[in-house]
């Protein structure tokens, strides 16, 4: 999980050129902020987890490894 901010001006930068559409797209936002040069910074925030999630660890676990592979080859 996390929160992902950017400025106004950073965003013709990132989302032209955005391709995921699953949950690993906050890992592309990243990486096309990285390659463009766009400073980051990681800031700590409160959460609280609510019940009732629907997250299936084994299964979200290898989608995301499939999309890592998929952004890595594309990158590649």
């Amino acid at each position: 999980c996390g929160f992902k901010l950017f400025s106004r001006a950073s965003l013709p930068y990132i989302i032209p050129f955005m391709h995921s559409e699953s949950w690993i797209f906050d890992v592309e936002m990243l990486m096309l902020a990285e390659s463009a040069g766009i400073p980051m910074a990681e800031v700590s925030v409160g959460w609280k987890e609510v019940k009732g999630s629907k997250l299936n660890v084994v299964w979200d676990s290898l989608g995301m490894a499939w999309g890592l592979a998929v952004l890595r080859g594309a990158w590649g």
